[in-house]
Parts: C-alpha cells; sequence; structure tokens
C-alpha cells in the first residue's frame, strides 16, 4: 500500500496529467447539467447563426428534430459525453505512463545502462548524429512505447511498472480491474461503426454499474459520479506512483532534449 504525504515530489507529466483530468472532470460534470429546454434553446439560436453563415452542415434533420423532441438530443449528448470523457481518461493516461518512462530515463543513468542493455544501435545511427544524446533521446520515445504496450490498462501499467522497479505490492489488483473494464469499453467505442452502444457497462468499488441507451437524467448523473470516481481515485494513486518512481530514480545525469 502506498502512504499519503502532503509532501510527495511531482513530476511535469503528473501535473500535466492533473491538470488534463481536471478540466475533463468539469466538462462532464457540466454535461450532468443540461436539460430539455437547453435544447429547445439551442434549436432556435442555432438557427439564427446558421441562417447568417455561408457554410454548408448536414445539421438540418437534427435540428429539426430538436423541436419535436428535445429529449432525443439531450440523450445523445449524454452518451457522446461518456464515450468522450473515457477516450481523453484513456489516452491521457497512456500519454502519461509513455511520458514517465522517458523522464525516468532522461534523468537516471543506472536506467539508461539497464534500457540501453536490451538495444542494438546501427553503425547508420551513429555516423548520422552528431550528438550521443541525441540518439539516447530517440530511443526513449521506443523504449517507452515498449514498456507501455499491451491491449489493456493493467498489461500497460504492470509492464511499466515492472521495469521502473516499482514492487508488487504497490499494485493495486481492484484499480487495474476498474481501468481494465473502462479500457475494454473504450476499445468498444473505438472500433463500432454502428453508433452508440446499447449499454454501457463498467466495474466499479462495489461491483458492475451500467447505464442504457434511454436513461433518465438521474441514471445519467449517477453513472457519471462513479465513472468520475474510478478516475479520481486513481489519479490519486498515481501520484503515488509518480512519486515512487522519482525517489527509485533520482536525477543523477539529466539529459535535456532542451540543450540538443
Amino acid at each position: 500500500m502506498m502512504t499519503n504525504n502532503s509532501n510527495k515530489l511531482m513530476s511535469g507529466p503528473y501535473a500535466s496529467y492533473l491538470t488534463t483530468i481536471s478540466i475533463l472532470n468539469l466538462q462532464f460534470l457540466l454535461s450532468t447539467q443540461f436539460t430539455d429546454q437547453n435544447t429547445l434553446d439551442w434549436e432556435v439560436n442555432l438557427r439564427t447563426d446558421l441562417q447568417k453563415s455561408t457554410f454548408k452542415t448536414l445539421v438540418d434533420p437534427i435540428v429539426e428534430r430538436l423541436t419535436k423532441a428535445p429529449f432525443f438530443l439531450l440523450k445523445e449528448i449524454w452518451l457522446s459525453s461518456i464515450s468522450s470523457a473515457i477516450i481523453n481518461f484513456t489516452s491521457t493516461t497512456e500519454h502519461y505512463i509513455k511520458d514517465a518512462l522517458v523522464l525516468s530515463l532522461q534523468r537516471n543513468s543506472s536506467l539508461r545502462k539497464q534500457a540501453f542493455s536490451e538495444i542494438s544501435i546501427s553503425g547508420s545511427e551513429l555516423e548520422n548524429n552528431f550528438s550521443l544524446d541525441t540518439i539516447k533521446l530517440k530511443y526513449f520515445k521506443v523504449i517507452a512505447t515498449d514498456k507501455s504496450k499491451g491491449e489493456l490498462f493493467s498489461a500497460k501499467f504492470e509492464r511499466a511498472s515492472k521495469f521502473l522497479g516499482v514492487d508488487r505490492s504497490f499494485l493495486d489488483k481492484k484499480i487495474c480491474t476498474m481501468l481494465d473494464s473502462i479500457w475494454m469499453l473504450r476499445n468498444d467505442i473505438a472500433h463500432s461503426n454502428k453508433g452508440f452502444k446499447k449499454l454501457y457497462e463498467l466495474e466499479g468499488k462495489t461491483g458492475k454499474f451500467q447505464i442504457s441507451k434511454e436513461p433518465s437524467k438521474e441514471e445519467y448523473f449517477d453513472f457519471s459520479i462513479k465513472l468520475l470516481e474510478i478516475m479520481n481515485d486513481f489519479t490519486e494513486y498515481l501520484k503515488d506512483w509518480d512519486a515512487y518512481i522519482l525517489e527509485k530514480w533520482p536525477a543523477n545525469s539529466f539529459i535535456n532534449s532542451t540543450n540538443l
């Protein structure tokens, strides 16, 4: 288990991650406040603005439907917000893991020696680059991609943690299970060409929770809060993981890309 410590170190990649997740939280929560009346107001304002514009867009059938069935668009916005939140969260997390790996390699010579023992560098690369650090920085990204690969979150995170020497007792199986369910849903959303799924189901703290394609406002709010709880719990957990690898791989020989 990781312990709470208000004086923990925080990396640049984690600070950027925290900002992005905070914005995602706000955007997602705002979507829970949309109402039928909002969609009716949008229909009026949208028609006024489109009449002034020469831009041609395929929205007329949808705009027309707003007046007749305002709740139709509201449900579409909710489901779209869920999809966007999941895709943004998973993408941001994957980028953070890679950035954390690259930063650790930039900071510590011992980790670099460990990583480069598995790398073969060609003579042409040595000949065509003026600086060995340029070659190293190139391979940091290659190594980070390799050491964070996997279909689901748990595979990516465990592979990265193993490379960084994170003690297995730090890996939270419950969090990995919950995030794997988010990754599976992300994969379904990303590879579907049939519009929104009929059912969104995730693994939560106390078991599975879901939302159908025809949710009420209360159901959407409840689902949103449970999803954000998972994301926020993981963000707090990641703070400990980030501090751990900063301490384990201190900056004893930093390679700064801005100097090249």
